[in-house]
């Protein structure tokens, strides 16, 4: 008999293990992926995307804005929603806008880019605004204290169009992330750089250029030699930390579609030239310097992050060796690299 009810007790346990197992993968699924309608709230529910080392903390009451963001690209980045606090360096706070349009403010007009995004200056910070053309008012609007480290997103929710409604709508994403990390390291000792970046064993380098220069084209050779492993395609982030400059990945690749989250110390710069044959040549610093400004995401309309990201870059090329790359894609590109920096 004794036999008997231990095990109908062990049943019983593991017949509650299987039930809160059952519903912690239920509640997981709830919090990961939106259901049309729903009316789920959790108030202490986040995501983390780190990016370059920086950490933003985005909360919402409604978790449809918590879903993870539908580009490949951003997995690494990405972490699953979870139910606790810790350790962040950007507080995103997500809500819904009232009322037909977004709340007027007394703002001043410092910048207006080509991607339909504005930026205002207020009396405590800054506002972020996107309206793509055809809106007439805008799809979010981002409002900043002075540094950058806390951020209220308020969303206009478009009018639902056959399939499109809430459940498709990811506020926080390129490009509201790119600019914020933009102005948050400007104030950090950290930039955002036009750049491929690869690594050699535990050796860090970045190939800056503009559009068109030859980044997502020499990266996709440096797949073809085991020694590299390319972070990024397109753009990468430099951060100043213990004395050291450091070369992290980020979600924003380029035509080659490469974006892995991995840091190394930074160990030289190669800038990119298109040219018929491959050669390699160590540049001063000065001239590294007026190379790497036109590649060189600054706010241009901000004297004080601009005086920053000057220093930024006059010190790290001061530090770091620079290079000019010719190259043409061919089998003896990646022989050259090696015996130059590697």
């Amino acid at each position: 008999m004794q036999n008997f009810n231990r095990k109908r007790q062990r049943a019983r346990r593991k017949s509650l293990y299987d039930r809160r197992a059952y519903y912690s993968l239920f509640n997981h699924r709830l919090i990961n992926f939106h259901l049309t309608n729903s009316t789920l709230t959790k108030p202490n529910t986040i995501k983390r995307l780190t990016v370059g080392g920086i950490t933003f903390s985005i909360r919402a009451a409604d978790v449809s804005f918590l879903q993870p963001v539908p580009e490949k690209n951003y997995t690494e980045f990405e972490s699953e929603v979870i139910f606790a606090s810790g350790p962040f360096d950007i507080d995103v706070l997500i809500k819904t806008a009232t009322g037909g349009n977004l709340p007027n403010k007394n703002l001043h007009l410092a910048y207006t880019s080509d991607s339909c995004w504005s930026l205002y200056r207020t009396e405590n910070g800054y506002v972020i605004q996107l309206q793509p053309v055809g809106l007439d008012k805008p799809m979010w609007e981002a409002e900043t204290n002075a540094d950058f480290s806390e951020v209220i997103v308020q969303v206009h929710i478009p009018q639902p169009r056959g399939k499109h409604s809430l459940e498709h709508f990811y506020p926080f994403r390129y490009p509201l992330d790119q600019i914020l990390l933009i102005y948050y390291l400007g104030m950090r000792k950290g930039i955002l750089i036009h750049s491929a970046g690869v690594t050699i064993g535990e050796k860090g380098y970045i190939l800056p250029g503009i559009s068109g220069a030859g980044k997502s084209t020499i990266s996709s050779a440096f797949l073809k030699n085991d020694t590299f492993q390319v972070i990024n395609d397109d753009r990468m982030v430099i951060r100043h930390q213990n004395d050291k400059y450091q070369a992290y990945g980020t979600p924003w690749p380029g035509d080659a579609g490469i974006a892995i989250n991995s840091k190394k110390e930074l160990n030289g710069i190669l800038f990119l030239n298109k040219a018929t044959e491959n050669r390699i040549e160590e540049i001063s610093p000065q001239k590294a310097f007026e190379k790497l400004l036109p590649v060189a995401s600054i706010p241009w309309h901000d004297k004080e992050i601009v005086l920053n990201l000057f220093e930024f870059c006059e010190q790290m090329v001061r530090s770091v060796p620079a290079y000019n790359l010719y190259f043409t894609p061919s089998p003896d590109l990646n022989d050259l690299i090696l015996e130059a920096v590697g």
